[in-house]
């Protein structure tokens, strides 16, 4: 807190409500990837280098370069991808009913 203010940025960072960007999703994604060695496409430093901190409508909001879009999408597939091949493939869910 600085002046009585709370830094809302500061959690957008960790865990981002609004678009589900954040360093949580980069960590598991990361380790889940590496642990089940499948291969991701998303490149983490760039989406870092590019992204800003701007005012929208009085509110201060994460945002990034519109040519990281490619990237960002990049970043869901391979969400998606360590949820058919991991976390609801038929084996997984035998071992967590185990």
């Amino acid at each position: 807190m600085v002046n009585g203010q709370c830094f809302p940025t500061l959690f957008q960072i960790i865990s981002n409500k609004e678009n589900g960007i954040d360093v949580d999703r980069w960590d598991y994604i990361l380790r889940d990837s590496r642990q089940l060695n499948l291969s991701f496409s998303f490149d983490y430093s760039r989406l870092l280098e590019f992204c800003r901190v701007v005012d929208f409508h009085g509110e201060k909001i994460i945002c990034f370069h519109s040519k990281e879009r490619h990237n960002i999408y990049d970043m869901f597939q391979v969400r998606v991808n360590l949820y058919h091949k991991a976390y609801y493939h038929n084996v997984g869910k035998v071992v967590e009913e185990m």
